[in-house]
């Protein structure tokens, strides 16, 4: 590879390395805001009303804000050179108008989309909810236009302040509102919602600036060739990533007729759930998607290709073992998170039971993301499209039929089985393009993470039987959990997975410790 080529991918590299710190950092903050949410009103009726109430304007935003965003980069790095800036300009306008225009409407009607949303609510909470629907609604325009800005440095592959504006400033204020926030004056928890997304913008606006010499020009048209071209695919990718946040409603629009704290219960373990689930996919759409996406565009689908192969291959090496140790130490994990202050006994027991049957569709989720993001940058929107109206009306029957059998546990078994619906119709998709994302040296690496996790949970459980003597439930769960952690990656080494191969072979020479064990990576330029 030439020197630029080097270049490019050291500078990816250092790109991905700083991410995964700002992501590791932000997963970090996100536990404690859920721990102190769940610490300060527990599962009570409060946080019920939060809940539906973030859960409205998530949906909108997986259309208006992330369909778009991510759609925006393969658009940019299509348009015409002389037209970029004018695309940024009027793609920020008329989506500011749109989401603008649709804060009014949940506003306005903001009675009948409690009515919609948790038809099993009694006056108190229907009416908290309501107020929090006031207020919160307003973070759509000041995300939507968040999620662009952050898109376009990502298209100049300038990823870093964007990760900590949206990963750690976030959080940060989300903490504090929750922190000053009481039962007597909730919605101190709305306020800090919008207020955690205008801090971010003002910080990234200015950066831009600055770094860039980013301009808004007072565009506005809608007949623009770009735009169009950019709606094609941000709608059908954004209903795609609605989705989950469809499903989510749906669950929380069943469980508000469970009684009272089933709905943010499920929000709880949905959250842990999605959390880790991040840790699978945020690198890939952070920091390679962009340059996927390139790639695709240039004709050059081997080595779009292989962004690909790797992001499927870091996912099931993360997601397999996570489904095994939830399975098995569920309620220690949320009795340690959340089991404080107002969150009892009985909520520890409502969230595990939840949290274990999420936590089944974490391979499923990551791989659909991932898949998704490759339809998209090979502009196959119908495709997208077609699979989420498939998978959106599964899991609304699930949800229908599982809920009378099992209660809330139905509700999160339903929505791992939508998530393995949807990576299946996927990877259906992905195959009559004929784009080599997941070959046969792929299958053998997963038999390999598959076994490495056998053999981490067979040391797992000995370790936790003996430390429950002298310890406690939560303190031998993460004892065991860390021993699983060490035997798993010490088996994968020891059967020379190509994953960790490959990342060794791009490790710093100072640090690749295991060149004398490892094979040379046949593809370590890449």
């Amino acid at each position: 590879m030439n020197k630029k080529g080097n270049i490019t991918l050291k500078n990816l590299a250092r790109s991905a390395s700083a991410t995964a710190l700002l992501l590791i950092i932000s997963k970090i903050l996100g536990f404690a805001r859920e721990v102190f949410l769940a610490d300060r009103f527990g599962t009570t009726y409060i946080a019920d009303a939060y809940v539906i109430a973030a859960s409205l304007p998530s949906v909108l935003f997986a259309l208006f804000a992330s369909g778009f965003t991510q759609s925006f980069i393969p658009s940019y790095v299509r348009a015409d050179p002389k037209n970029k800036a004018r695309f940024f300009s009027n793609t920020c306008s008329v989506l500011f108008l749109i989401s603008l225009l649709i804060t009014g409407v949940c506003i306005a009607f903001r009675q009948n989309i409690v009515s919609l949303l948790a038809p099993g609510f009694s006056a108190e909470p229907a009416a908290l909810t309501a107020r929090f629907i006031a207020v919160i609604s307003f973070y759509l325009p000041i995300f939507t236009i968040f999620n662009v800005l952050t898109a376009y440095l990502a298209a100049q592959e300038d990823f870093i302040p964007g990760g900590f504006c949206d990963f750690i400033l976030v959080n940060l204020v989300l903490i504090a509102s929750i922190l000053i926030a009481t039962p007597q004056s909730p919605m101190i928890l709305a306020y800090g919602y919008v207020a955690s997304m205008i801090l971010p913008l003002a910080v990234l606006w200015a950066y831009a600036r600055r770094k860039h010499g980013l301009r808004w020009e007072p565009v506005l048209d809608l007949h623009d060739r770009d735009f169009r071209h950019l709606c094609t695919l941000a709608i059908p990718l954004g209903l795609s990533l609605m989705a989950d946040q469809i499903n989510g409603v749906v669950d929380r629009m069943f469980a508000s007729g469970l009684g009272e704290g089933v709905t943010s219960a499920l929000s709880y373990a949905n959250r842990v759930q999605s959390i880790l689930l991040t840790l699978t996919t945020t690198i890939f759409i952070q920091v390679c998607y962009p340059r996927m996406n390139l790639y695709f565009a240039a004709g050059e689908k081997e080595k779009g290709s292989g962004y690909v192969q790797r992001a499927l291959l870091i996912a099931c090496y993360t997601s397999i073992p996570l489904v095994v140790m939830f399975a098995l130490y569920a309620q220690p994990i949320v009795s340690l998170i959340f089991q404080r202050g107002a969150f009892s006994d009985e909520s520890t027991a409502v969230t595990s039971v939840c949290l274990t049957l999420y936590a089944l569709g974490i391979p499923f989720f990551a791989f659909r993301t991932i898949l998704t993001n490759t339809l998209a940058a090979n502009m196959r929107q119908k495709l997208i499209l077609r699979n989420t109206v498939i998978t959106v009306a599964s899991n609304i029957a699930l949800d229908f039929l599982l809920v009378r059998i099992w209660g809330y546990r139905g509700l999160a078994l339903a929505t791992s089985l939508s998530g393995a619906l949807a990576a299946s119709l996927m990877y259906r998709d992905i195959r009559t393009l004929n784009l080599p994302v997941f070959t046969r040296r792929q299958a053998a690496d997963v038999v390999k993470y598959t076994l490495a996790t056998a053999c981490a949970a067979a040391v797992s459980l000995p370790v936790y039987r003996a430390l429950l003597t002298a310890w406690s439930d939560e303190l031998s769960a993460l004892a065991a959990i860390a021993a699983a952690g060490m035997v798993y990656v010490l088996v994968t080494v020891l059967l020379k997975s190509e994953l960790l191969i490959w990342l060794h072979a791009h490790l710093p020479a100072r640090l690749q410790i295991l060149r004398g064990y490892f094979p040379v990576s046949e593809d370590e330029n890449r």
